[in-house]
């Protein structure tokens, strides 16, 4: 459909989202995936490397002209290195891989075979502790109170023996441990320490060839005194950490786990201690305008984030392994979900996916509940192993697995797919500025991605009924060339010719996409 520009408001530049970010990350959709329940290759019950590379066709086969794969760009793998624990956030070697899940070699082989396809791979990389198992904590701990060994200060000590909280005793003195006793806090005051983890992370991007980092904790890296969270201090490693990888390659990327406000995790991106912080208020606000059928608070975080992180460098998602699965926390009701992701994936920033979340993947905590095996069919142990599995599937899996859900034109994984195409293939919602467009009606959340010569027009009705869209205005710059207006997703809404305008009524939970492109 052909469209004279006549009478508009002249807003938005055709040549906006030009000052957008040119890094390959800011334009990427990322996939978390736990490796532990992600595919067993080798009988053992326990996903490892082996199988993690048997899937990348699933994740993305490198063919742009197929439609069976997902179409993520890139994957952030949760801890790989050896720890005693499940879940890999207590560390006993920063340089090697858990042996649940394989070796170097392994490793080595699967970076291969996703860079060919063009899949980067950032791991988690946990800096503010180890395990206790440590070899470093092992001679801090057996160390003399008075005696000067080269491990003590590796580690936060004190000798008194009235200790506060997070501190944890020992016959040779008290311990600091955040999180957990058996995850102490290094001591970023010591040189020694900052070089360690400063040639660990050199290990992983020039040795093996990692693309970044996903750091854990990064919020609490250096106590002063009470002040436990965002020091200067803490600021100060991660910049000079950051200055050290960046030095081997711009490409590598860093983003940090730093659960706070916008305006906290702003310091961390714009002083480069980042590249980029996950916007964890993204997820519980939309999760509850799903729920309350009003977008109007999602509105108000995604202009406030556009305002407050430059170039837009931050990172919604809807849940991770910390939180509960989305699917449980909007009552495992599809066209939420559907709807959920569309929000997701329409709005600016970089997404991350949540492994299993595109097929409806349930779970509430604890946290073993909500990292279960990934479920690839309605076969025993859900497709993941031949063997019991380290957890017993989901329930749900015999319904809700990508075997069966490929083959169903309307289902959650086909839409995340297409969805994550449009993103792909269209600048404008990958890396384009952000307009909220003024609805008239409660339940709708619209707005514009604009990017060199094209817009997309985006229309979310959060709803359980009929929604009225009443000439809702796309805006665009002022020229007096012909546009040409391209319908990408729906069927209920319309634009008229002569004002560029959107008007119809939206079905319950939906969403509707326009293309809108300068010849």
């Amino acid at each position: 459909m052909r469209i004279s520009l006549l009478m508009l408001i002249f807003t938005i530049a055709y040549t906006s989202g030009e000052s957008a970010g040119k890094n390959w990350w800011e334009g990427a959709v990322f996939y978390e995936v736990f490796v532990r329940s992600f595919y067993d290759s080798d009988a053992d019950g326990i996903g490892d490397i082996k199988g993690l590379t048997e899937k990348l066709n699933y994740l993305n086969d490198g063919k742009p002209e197929t439609k069976g794969d997902l179409g993520i760009d890139a994957l952030w793998l949760m801890p790989i290195m050896p720890s005693p624990s499940y879940h890999g956030y207590d560390v006993t070697d920063y340089r090697n891989i858990n042996p649940d899940y394989g070796n170097l070699p392994d490793f080595r082989r699967f970076l291969k075979e996703a860079h060919s396809r063009g899949i980067k791979v950032i791991i988690d990389f946990v800096p503010n502790h180890t395990s206790n198992k440590h070899p470093w904590f092992k001679k801090s701990l057996k160390a003399n109170q008075n005696a000067q060994n080269a491990f003590r200060n590796f580690y936060i000590w004190q000798n008194d023996n009235e200790v506060g909280a997070n501190w944890h005793k020992t016959p040779s003195g008290s311990y600091y441990g955040f999180f957990s006793p058996v995850m102490p806090d290094l001591n970023y005051k010591n040189r020694d320490v900052r070089k360690q983890i400063e040639k660990a992370g050199k290990f992983w991007i020039e040795d093996v060839g990692v693309d970044g980092f996903r750091l854990d904790a990064v919020k609490y890296l250096v106590e002063n005194g009470e002040n436990i969270q965002n020091t200067n201090g803490t600021l100060r490693v991660l910049k000079n950490l950051r200055k050290a990888w960046k030095g081997l390659s711009e490409d590598v990327f860093i983003i940090g786990e730093i659960w706070d406000n916008a305006e906290v995790i702003r310091e961390y991106t714009i002083k480069d201690c980042v590249d980029m912080g996950f916007e964890f208020l993204f997820a519980w606000t939309l999760i509850e305008g799903i729920k309350d059928c009003r977008p109007d608070k999602i509105a108000q975080k995604l202009e406030r984030a556009c305002i407050c992180y430059p170039d837009m460098r931050f990172a919604p998602f809807l849940s991770n392994h910390d939180q509960n699965r989305i699917f449980s926390q909007i009552g495992k009701d599809e066209a939420k979900m559907k709807l959920a992701a569309a929000v997701l994936l329409t709005s600016p920033g970089t997404p991350f996916l949540y492994y299993g979340e595109e097929i409806g993947m349930a779970g509430t905590k604890p946290d073993t509940e909500i990292r279960k095996p990934m479920q690839w069919s309605a076969g025993k142990n859900a497709g993941f192993s031949k063997a019991q599995p380290w957890q017993k599937p989901n329930e749900n899996f015999r319904q809700f697995n990508v075997q069966s859900m490929e083959f169903q034109e309307q289902s959650l994984l086909n839409w995340y797919k297409k969805l994550i195409r449009l993103r792909s293939r269209n600048k404008a919602l990958s890396r384009g500025d952000f307009t909220l467009l003024e609805a008239g009606c409660d339940s709708i959340l619209a707005f514009q991605r604009s990017c060199k010569g094209e817009i997309i027009a985006v229309v979310h009705n959060f709803s359980e009924e009929n929604a009225d869209v009443d000439d809702l205005m796309i805006k665009a710059y002022e020229t007096n060339t012909d546009l040409r207006l391209e319908r990408l997703i729906g069927s209920r809404l319309d634009a008229k010719e002569s004002s560029l305008t959107i008007t119809g009524t939206a079905k319950p939970c939906s969403t509707e996409i326009f293309r809108i492109t300068a010849d």
